[in-house]
């Protein structure tokens, strides 16, 4: 599945829940936020999306992908609770801790260049909020921008073969707010 926002006026925006299948999108639920700027708040997220895991049979296997917009660790932990696998894309300059240093580091500051895969291994995803997740950082050649995915999958391979089918098929599959790596 794909989750994924649409401006559609100055003060509305559409968030949509549709399921990837044969390259397109088949919207299942969608609602919308009525607010002048920024983006859908987490509690409206994960609202919109229990009511489509009411939907769900028992024992069906979803996974879960999502741009920038789509990447608070709340959000996260709740998917993790209904054991739903994710690919949610995280904001450049999102703030990561590996293992026991104790240091908070951006997101940007890894040096990657187009081609370059890391896998990290339980982090902890933002100082605002921490949780505990993997991460792929991916700079796919020919894209402008490196991607940053959290995920529950058990590799970058696997992480990546989620997020490319459905944001291939079911979103934008490359941000829309670049950032400037140093």
């Amino acid at each position: 599945m794909v989750i994924d926002s649409t401006k559609v006026s100055a003060y509305c925006r559409k968030v949509m829940v549709a399921v990837a299948y044969q390259r397109r999108t088949l919207p299942i639920m969608w609602d919308w936020v009525e607010h002048n700027r920024g983006h859908s708040t987490t509690r409206f997220q994960i609202g919109l999306l229990k009511r489509v895991q009411a939907l769900i049979p028992t024992g069906v296997k979803v996974s879960l992908v999502g741009d920038g917009e789509f990447n608070h660790p709340l959000l996260i932990e709740e998917l993790e609770l209904w054991q739903w696998d994710y690919a949610l894309r995280q904001k450049c300059n999102t703030l990561i801790m590996q293992g026991h240093d104790c240091v908070w580091k951006r997101l940007d500051r890894f040096a990657l260049k187009p081609g370059d895969l890391i896998w990290l291994d339980r982090v902890l995803l933002t100082q605002a909020s921490p949780y505990p997740t993997n991460l792929v950082l991916h700079w796919k050649v020919g894209e402008k921008d490196p991607w940053f995915l959290a995920t529950n999958q058990l590799s970058g391979r696997d992480t990546l073969r989620l997020y490319l089918y459905n944001a291939t098929y079911g979103g934008r599959g490359s941000s829309s707010k670049r950032c400037k790596l140093s």
